[in-house]
């Protein structure tokens, strides 16, 4: 069975947004009903002091339960807009995988066979500039990548991301043309029919299998892409891009202000902790070999 789209849909519901606004919503339901409740009842039995009691029981756990859903989310949704939330979890992932530093000697000493430039997303609008159709996080690594193999010019560049809507050409697709802009020379590898970090893996296996390869993606999803190339039997080099919390992570009072950006950095972050935990449960994952 291929669970791709329940995937997709659940993943949705990471954001906490979404679940603030289910859990005030269930609250207010709650509330909502309570105060039928008591008006129903009380035409009922009014008068008697035992349906008095019953009633104001009944009504008091509705509305218990509807102001404490409220509470909850109203927390919720203070401490996922604060710097300090975002930059924990984003921070405990980025950490993982330094970028890749060209200048040290260790590095100027690989000889890797290809790097390979995991997708983000894009929207296609042939009336925009492909620099404005590919997503802010697909540039960044696209860029990376591109840096990397002017240190390495013998390496093939491999691009890999599916069709994202009908219709559309496919990610890889889009960061080739783009990388021909930027002044890549010779043909890149394109990987043109993954839809998820799993099969950009799978895909590519036949290719990389055996061989050296430098991996570029985002710094905060690198940890599930190192994990899940190694599940295939891969040995990928490591090469973050796309930085946001790296390399400091100090407290200041000014992360205890609320922010939409970082509750969009809180969603992106679940997404990778859950889509580990996925992974893990279906034995995906491969061991780290630092």
């Amino acid at each position: 069975m291929d669970l791709f789209w329940i995937k997709k849909v659940v993943s949705m519901f990471l954001d906490p947004v979404p679940v603030v606004l289910v859990m005030m919503v269930v609250g207010w339901l709650c509330l909502f009903w309570s105060r039928r409740v008591w008006r129903d009842m009380a035409e009922v039995v009014e008068g008697t002091v035992a349906a008095d009691y019953s009633v104001a029981k009944k009504k008091g756990r509705y509305s218990g339960l509807g102001m404490l859903l409220i509470f909850l989310a109203a927390c919720l949704l203070y401490f996922c807009s604060t710097g300090w939330v975002a930059n924990k979890l984003f921070y405990a992932l980025e950490k993982q995988y330094p970028p890749l530093q060209l200048e040290d000697e260790e590095v100027l000493k690989l000889r890797p066979e290809f790097i390979v430039v995991l997708s983000g997303s894009h929207v296609y609008f042939p009336e925009r500039p492909i620099t404005s159709r590919l997503a802010g996080a697909t540039s960044a690594r696209l860029m990376e990548g591109l840096r990397i193999h002017q240190s390495f010019p013998a390496s093939k560049m491999v691009m890999t991301g599916g069709v994202m809507e009908k219709g559309w050409p496919s990610v890889a697709s889009e960061m080739g043309e783009m990388a021909k802009i930027l002044g890549l020379s010779g043909e890149a590898i394109l990987e043109e029919t993954s839809r998820d970090t799993k099969e950009n893996a799978s895909k590519l296996k036949n290719i990389l299998l055996g061989k050296s390869f430098i991996l570029v993606t985002s710094a905060y999803h690198m940890p599930r892409a190192m994990a899940l190339f190694r599940g295939q039997g891969l040995k990928p080099i490591a090469a973050c891009a796309d930085l946001k919390r790296w390399p400091r992570n100090n407290f200041k009072y000014d992360q205890l202000i609320p922010s939409s950006k970082n509750l969009n950095y809180v969603g992106v972050a679940l997404h990778e902790y859950v889509g580990l935990l996925w992974a893990g449960l279906r034995g995906q994952l491969g061991e780290d070999a630092k």
